[in-house]
């Protein structure tokens, strides 16, 4: 049994425990990092294979949330596939007519009129996962899930029907929920990343599989402060990439023990194997962002103002190349704070109005990984907020994240590490 499968039985009876704790809950919102959630996905995923003993009924919908009309049309017509296919199996004769589906409410009543097809579900449960791959309107999609739950709860079907959520724990994108039960499933990555690359060493001292394993042990030694044995086990990395003329291993190698040298105090260590790790890794322009925003956090913490501006800013033109609109957003903020003061506070001004212009064109399912609202309270302190400029601004943020824009706002490490005003 692999470490994977293993956290998957764990997920399971947690998720069981959950169940039975909370009768009386609609929705159940699985509150993780990524990680997390997409182990409970896969939970969610593999309760639909044959494989599965469950006498439960799942149901996992991906659909675009686009508004509630076409919403609930794409989702009945993927439970009508779901008919057909039980009707082969099942042999059943029994018709199974749906209208037009526009709202949730219709949506839960075509969910009860399905169920009632089969004698077999009356001690089965069934559980709704709403997970779209994009939200157009969150406000219209919780506005949907609520009149669902609601629906649930007027047919009486609370102990047959439930609303299954996963959110980041963090940054949420749905507020309220229609009686809930919030539930978590935290999971140690790094463990599970080293016993995953243990599980499939399939050759025992195979080149690349003992690089990875190498990595995955540093990267938990240094979790645990463990900087002696981080660094041993490093050097092998270093080695061993390089004999293999793996380079990008060798820059990950350089970048870990950057970071080893500097958790320790030893600064002018650090500040070495980073600029190794930055010069090995100028071909590849992915590591050469990764180790550039290690290496400029670095700087930051250092007071290195005017080199962390120029590290940054060599990352630019590789994410306007790439059209990476999230990257680009964070760097010219990184650039207009760094080039922020008093006496000259336009360069500030320009870099965060191409912010805000780069962020109209970002999708809106994206828009919670940038940090455009605390941008956006930054040049509305600039503009002034009863201000022709600061009421633009305004409507803008509003037509970007809502009238609440300004309770979204996350403050980045940068502000935190007081380099700017």
């Amino acid at each position: 049994m692999n470490a994977v499968h293993l956290e998957m039985i764990k997920l399971g009876k947690k998720w069981q425990q959950e169940l039975k704790r909370n009768p009386e809950a609609i929705s159940f919102v699985l509150l993780g990092q990524k990680p997390e959630n997409q182990l409970f996905e896969t939970y969610f995923k593999y309760q639909l294979s044959d494989e599965a003993k469950t006498n439960d009924v799942y149901l996992l919908y991906y659909q675009p949330f686009d508004n509630a009309a076409s919403y609930s049309e794409s989702l009945i017509q993927e439970l009508k596939f779901v008919y057909k296919q039980w009707q082969k199996e099942n042999d059943n004769s029994a018709e199974w007519k749906v209208e037009s589906i526009t709202s949730s409410v219709q949506f839960i009543d075509s969910i009860l009129q399905f169920r009632s097809l089969y004698p077999q579900l009356n001690s089965s449960r069934i559980f709704i996962h709403l997970a779209p791959t994009s939200i157009e309107d969150a406000k219209a999609f919780e506005l949907w899930a609520l009149e669902c739950g609601k629906r649930i709860e007027q047919t009486a079907a609370t102990d047959s029907i439930k609303l299954v959520f996963t959110d980041h724990q963090n940054y949420r994108v749905i507020k309220n929920f229609y009686k809930p039960h919030f539930w978590e499933f935290p999971i140690d990555i790094s463990q599970l990343m080293e016993k995953t690359a243990e599980g499939t060493n399939q050759r025992k001292g195979a080149k690349e599989n003992s690089f990875q394993q190498l990595i995955l042990k540093a990267g938990n030694y240094l979790g645990k402060q463990q900087f002696a044995d981080a660094d041993i086990i490093l050097n092998q990395a270093i080695k061993t990439a390089a004999d293999n003329k793996y380079f990008q291993g060798t820059v990950m190698a350089r970048l870990l023990k950057a970071q080893n040298f500097q958790a320790q105090g030893k600064n002018i260590e650090a500040r070495t194997f980073y600029e190794q790790a930055k010069g090995d890794a100028k071909h590849d322009p992915d590591l050469f962002i990764q180790v550039c925003f290690a290496f400029g956090s670095f700087l930051l913490s250092q007071k290195e103002k005017n080199e962390a501006l120029h590290t940054f800013s060599e990352v630019l033109p590789i994410a306007e190349q790439k059209n990476d609109l999230v990257l680009q957003i964070e760097l010219n903020r990184l650039i207009g704070q760094l080039n922020d003061s008093k006496l000259f506070p336009n360069k500030a001004i320009l870099s965060f109005e191409k912010c805000i212009e780069i962020g109209k064109n970002v999708p809106k399912n994206e828009l919670p990984e940038t940090s455009l609202p605390y941008i956006g309270t930054l040049l509305l302190k600039k503009y002034g907020e009863q201000s022709e400029k600061g009421k633009i601004l305004e409507a803008t943020m509003v037509s970007l994240f809502g009238p609440e824009w300004k309770k979204l706002v996350h403050i980045p490490e940068m502000k935190k590490n007081k380099l700017v005003d």
